[in-house]
């Protein structure tokens, strides 16, 4: 935020941003971090604000809080999570993609339970997401994930769930290592609906599981590119170099996206066989148009090495010390 929009009085800013024809983006950098007056006078006008503006505002906040990991709208997308407009709760949920606030999880439950728009019910699904992957990776304590799991499986097993929000449970319950989840899994991959058997791939993926690589290896020789692309994708995820020949092969698919996807997910990989093949996409003329993925996979596998390296270390480490 530059200085000049620093020196503009939050109620001016305010009312720029809830009145100019256009959104002033650059004053909404001003509704980071707000105390808690400024708090109560957004509170005050935000209802007076037409459907319309609040819509944009809060679409281009959810942009600014993926791209600008400094800004913090929080407090803002947990009051409009009870917006009168669907669309506006749907973005406050979106928002809250990477929160770890124990305090949201009671009402973003309560969203996913009794919202009347099933897309507000499938975001509030997501949003719950974050927190069962934070806490499998250990990153976040004192996470209720059975009352999370129970939620969620009680809107994925409920026959009166739209297919959106059955699909987005699912692929929030991927992280959770737990038999009914592993069910739910395989019967969604068995189902004839399309979307869910996406969602399954998208579940393995987010299992970080080997067991599923069977199916996943399988799904890369699917000719819908949509399966394609997703089974790469999970198969990056779980980082099982044994799908490293079949990725490479997969950089040169006819579908570019799923071409991307299989270069992304060699580094997500990572590993010196996978380096060398990067190394040897990035002086091939046929894969000219994705030379910008192939170099940002290089550098995301060279991490994976270090990573790797390190973590072999702590290893010989933590035996020494026994």
């Amino acid at each position: 935020m530059a200085d000049d929009d620093k020196e503009i009085a939050f109620s001016e800013a305010l009312e720029a941003l809830l009145s100019e024809e256009q959104v002033p983006i650059h004053l909404l950098f001003r509704l980071s971090d707000m105390t808690k007056d400024e708090m109560q006078e957004f509170e005050r006008v935000w209802p007076a604000c037409t459907e319309e503006r609040r819509r944009a505002i809060m679409r281009h906040l959810v942009d600014l809080s993926e791209e600008d990991f400094v800004v913090n709208f929080q407090p803002l997308f947990a009051y409009c999570m009870n917006d009168p407009h669907p669309e506006v709760r749907i973005a406050s949920l979106d928002g809250l993609w990477d929160t770890t606030d124990l305090n949201l999880l009671e009402p973003i439950i309560n969203r996913l339970e009794s919202d009347s728009v099933a897309e507000v019910q499938a975001a509030a699904a997501g949003a719950l997401a974050h927190y069962l992957l934070m806490s499998a990776w250990g990153e976040l304590r004192g996470v209720p994930t059975g009352l999370i799991i129970n939620a969620l499986m009680a809107a994925f097993n409920n026959p009166d769930s739209p297919l959106v929000l059955r699909r987005v449970a699912l692929e929030a319950l991927g992280s959770v290592n737990l038999p009914d989840v592993y069910k739910a899994i395989e019967e969604s991959y068995e189902s004839p609906h399309r979307g869910l058997q996406l969602s399954a791939l998208f579940a393995m993926g987010n299992s970080a599981d080997p067991r599923w690589m069977p199916i996943i290896l399988d799904e890369m020789e699917n000719p819908y590119e949509e399966m394609r692309q997703e089974a790469v994708r999970a198969a990056g995820n779980i980082g099982d170099s044994q799908a490293v020949s079949r990725l490479a092969e997969l950089a040169y698919d006819d579908n570019e996206d799923v071409a991307q996807a299989a270069i992304e997910a060699l580094g997500e990989i990572g590993g010196d066989q996978v380096q060398e093949i990067l190394l040897e996409m990035s002086e091939d003329l046929e894969l000219e148009n994705l030379e910008a993925v192939i170099l940002q996979a290089l550098e995301d596998a060279s991490w994976s090495a270090l990573d790797l390296q390190f973590g072999l270390m702590d290893d010989d480490f933590l035996e020494e010390e026994e």
